[in-house]
């Protein structure tokens, strides 16, 4: 069921996140320059991730299913951001770390886990929900994920800001627009944003590498509130978002596309964006290479009880 490609990218991960702490630990890369590189990823590389899996999907789409998977999509982002504000506040969390608890119920690793994933255990007419989920994690996360991680030293954002074009809503509406008109990008303009998105990983892996040496090693791993969290994340929501597509007859390719969306372990983007901010990452740190870790089990099992 795809467990050795699960394998596979998690040991790409590791290696990944390792390069980061190495150079951090060598004075390669220092704090500073960890921010710098986190706004790279926010501002340019995680854009055109969006875009390139529009250009790189070669299966045709009509637009019914671009209409009901994104309504159905757009749902159950709701249904995620409700649950980032009501989990925590049951659970009582602390106030200040609410928002990243928040962060890590709705966005999870669409992208470099969940496409090659997807690819593998599911058949080639889910690909599209697939990508059309990863184009609503863009639209999503640069709108209402970054008015949860708005610069903590600055909540109120200042009028040049507010007048600041948000590259990642607009390149989540060239996606659209590509898919709903079917358009084909010239070949040296599509490459080109397709080796800018494939950067993504390396340098927001890089970031969580960084921000896990500055961490104590004891500290990882610590606290038992992030354990069950991470249960809720990767088994309860996904099987509970599952059932109710189920029983209300959804396509069965889409349901089983958009459970192993929301089963994935949380995303790195929350992180780089906290990062560039100025927010504390230890959380975020903490809950990504856990759940990363417990997706090995977890994954399979959940797409085992609707595949």
């Amino acid at each position: 069921m795809g467990i050795l490609v699960i394998i596979k990218q998690m040991l790409v991960i590791g290696i990944l996140v390792m390069t980061g702490y190495t150079l951090y630990k060598l004075k390669i890369i220092d704090e500073p320059a960890s921010k710098k590189i986190s706004t790279l990823v926010i501002d340019v590389c995680n854009p055109a991730l969006a875009i390139s899996c529009i250009i790189q999907n070669r299966q045709p789409v009509e637009h019914r299913q671009i209409i009901v998977a994104g309504c159905i999509g757009i749902i159950i982002y709701v249904i995620l951001i409700g649950l980032g504000i009501i989990l925590p506040y049951i659970l009582r969390i602390p106030q200040d770390d609410r928002k990243f608890y928040h962060m890590m119920t709705v966005y999870t690793n669409t992208g470099f886990i969940g496409i090659p994933l997807a690819r593998a255990v599911l058949p080639a007419e889910s690909m599209i929900y697939v990508i059309i989920f990863n184009v609503l994690f863009s639209l999503f996360f640069y709108t209402h994920g970054a008015y949860i991680l708005r610069n903590r030293n600055n909540n109120m954002q200042s009028e040049k800001e507010k007048r600041k074009v948000n590259i990642g809503i607009m390149s989540s509406v060239i996606a659209i627009a590509l898919c709903w008109f079917s358009i084909s990008l010239p070949d040296v303009i599509g490459d080109s944003i397709i080796y800018i998105a494939n950067a993504t990983t390396f340098l927001s892996m890089s970031v969580l590498g960084v921000s896990l040496a500055m961490v104590s090693p004891k500290d990882i791993f610590k606290g038992k509130m992030i354990y069950l969290y991470a249960l809720l994340h990767l088994v309860i929501v996904p099987v509970i978002i599952g059932a109710l597509m189920k029983s209300s007859g959804v396509d069965k390719n889409m349901t089983e596309a958009f459970v192993l969306m929301t089963a994935l372990p949380a995303a790195n983007m929350p992180l780089i964006l906290a990062d560039k901010n100025g927010h504390d990452t230890t959380q975020l740190s903490q809950m990504i290479l856990l759940t990363t870790v417990m997706s090995l089990v977890t994954v399979p099992l959940v797409m085992w009880t609707f595949i």
